[in-house]
């Protein structure tokens, strides 16, 4: 999946499994609507009821935590692509969906160990 370019970086990138990408944003999704329209999940069930009545503000704090967390998830990301040497549209894509998925897609690029390029 790594292919080099004519400077030596890398454009590594390797796409997290299609579950963990269903998983996260299936409960992403849920608790955007949780948090944002709680009035949609009034009408739904009694566990998301009784959670949107009694702890609307632990999971508004919750919510913005995850949010913070995936942001430096992100960030992260990014200085993991430049100290392995890769660029471009891979760095992008590295961060992209490790802001979006968070810990699978930052175990993927932390597990990825670059070759080392021999001099003669």
């Amino acid at each position: 999946m790594a292919a080099k370019t004519s400077r030596g970086s890398s454009e590594h990138f390797e796409r997290t499994s299609l579950s963990w990408i269903l998983l996260v944003t299936f409960f992403i999704g849920l608790f955007t609507v949780i948090v944002v329209t709680p009035d949609v999940i009034r009408s739904r069930g009694t566990v998301l009821m009784y959670l949107v009545d009694n702890h609307a503000g632990s999971l508004l704090v919750i919510y913005i935590l995850w949010w913070m967390i995936h942001v430096g998830e992100g960030l992260y990301s990014i200085s993991l692509c430049r100290q392995k040497a890769i660029t471009g549209m891979a760095m992008a894509k590295w961060g992209i969906q490790t802001f979006l998925i968070g810990y699978p897609s930052l175990k993927l690029l932390i597990a990825y160990q670059p070759q080392k390029v021999k001099r003669t």
